[in-house]
């Protein structure tokens, strides 16, 4: 095997002798390497999803959160149930028979009448909304002193 020749720097190396190293720089190296090795603070995790959450929340009493459930739900129920009473008391026209609509239809349908009636007359003898007013705008305004 063909071997290189040796540089004059491997040369001169070979020849130095090896010196021990300092002990102050030893000791700052250890101290760093130690430092360097100590376990790293763990970064927060990662956000949970709701699901998972809300089951962590709940798991360690999940008889307590049951009959907490069931409660809203009574209380719900009952809420409901009461609501047609509650409304009836609070307006009692909404829970007028046929008998009592009657009349107030019937007052209904003759103001509507009179409306469209008083508005084909209006709009037959105008024909243009300007002429429904009586008199002039200008007469309507009020007067400003001057002075």
């Amino acid at each position: 095997m063909n071997t290189p020749p040796p540089d004059d720097l491997e040369d001169s190396i070979r020849r130095q002798a090896v010196r021990s190293l300092p002990a102050a720089w030893r000791t700052s190296i250890l101290d760093s390497a130690r430092v360097q090795a100590e376990p790293v603070t763990p970064s927060p995790a990662p956000a949970k999803p709701l699901g998972r959450l809300l089951r962590d929340w709940l798991w360690p009493h999940p008889y307590a959160w049951a009959t907490l459930a069931a409660l809203w739900m009574v209380i719900a129920s009952l809420q409901w149930s009461g609501s047609e009473q509650a409304l009836a008391k609070s307006d009692p026209t909404v829970l007028l028979g046929e008998d009592e609509y009657r009349p107030i239809l019937a007052l209904h349908r003759q103001l509507w009448s009179e409306f469209v009636d008083a508005l084909s007359k209006s709009s037959k003898s105008a024909a243009h909304p300007s002429e429904l007013l009586e008199e002039p705008r200008s007469q309507g305004r009020p007067a400003y002193r001057q002075g």
